[in-house]
């Protein structure tokens, strides 16, 4: 009980810190260089490879952009009954602009993991709170899995 009571308190002074502003900013993970980083590539791209099958994980065009995926997307969520909010739309349609303004990638085949994150890095550099680069980085990732899935079904 008392290694129970000791864990509690470090995490409420844990939380305490994080919430005034005194936690130190760590970099993150991708930024850190070492050994582990190529094994770790190494098993990323084997898991995409996996889930996209080996067309769609070769950094390849495939014909397809995020402007199909939106669609997909769409008729997706038509297709399960569930409602599509023009906001919703709008806001997906934005964050399509914005990733390829920076990345300067139509193609989805051409996509890779790395632009994904400079999106993310640049919406911070931005001056953008987390949970706008979540929504919009997750955006983004919800717009692939739609079509990079059908493209595995195909």
């Amino acid at each position: 009980m008392a290694a129970c009571l000791e864990a509690e308190i470090e995490y409420l002074g844990v939380f305490f810190a994080r919430e005034g502003d005194k936690m130190e900013e760590l970099p993150h993970p991708d930024t850190i260089e070492g050994r582990w980083r190529q094994a770790a590539e190494q098993a990323a791209q084997e898991k995409v490879a996996r889930i996209l099958g080996g067309e769609l994980s070769k950094g390849k065009a495939v014909g397809r952009t995020l402007d199909r995926c939106l669609e997909r997307w769409r008729g997706d969520r038509e297709l399960a009954h569930k409602r599509v909010a023009e906001h919703g739309l709008a806001a997906k349609r934005n964050a399509i602009a914005a990733f390829q303004a920076g990345a300067k990638v139509k193609d989805i085949g051409e996509i890779a993991r790395a632009q994904l994150v400079s999106f993310r890095d640049g919406l911070f550099k931005q001056g953008c709170e987390t949970p706008t680069v979540d929504k919009k980085a997750g955006r983004i990732a919800t717009l692939l899995d739609s079509l990079r899935f059908v493209a595995v079904r195909l």
